[in-house]
């Protein structure tokens, strides 16, 4: 699944439930294949949905707008979280708790200090 951000399991679920809570002006809606949890988008102001951003060590911050941790699915009237859990079939071998996708990063610049060994976001 290109795109997505990968989260480990108990992150996941973590993020997954506190979304369900401070969505409660929106229905939930099935989920969409590895997407979820989904809600309806019938009716709802999609402009007003919780905020989600990562907090890295040293404190730095990473904010996201909803366009790219919400994907719309105007087929089945349903805004679904771009994030999914990294279930037992993506092994890394004890790797990241998190690899963010793409979806995650539209309109973000990252810059690559080889030299230093650093990523600028």
């Amino acid at each position: 699944m290109p795109g997505f951000t990968y989260v480990d399991n108990s992150i996941f679920e973590q993020v997954a439930d506190e979304l369900v809570n401070q969505m409660g002006e929106y229905k939930r809606a099935p989920n969409q294949g590895a997407l979820g949890p989904c809600f309806g988008t019938v009716g709802a102001d999609v402009k007003s949905v919780p905020g989600l951003s990562f907090v890295f060590d040293g404190g730095a911050k990473m904010v996201f707008p909803p366009t790219n941790y919400f994907l719309c699915d105007d087929k089945v009237n349903a805004l679904c979280l771009s994030l999914t859990s990294r279930r037992s079939n993506v092994d890394l071998n004890g790797g990241p708790k998190i690899i963010i996708g793409n979806y995650l990063l539209t309109d973000f610049h990252l810059e690559f200090d080889l030299k230093r060994m650093r990523l600028g976001i």
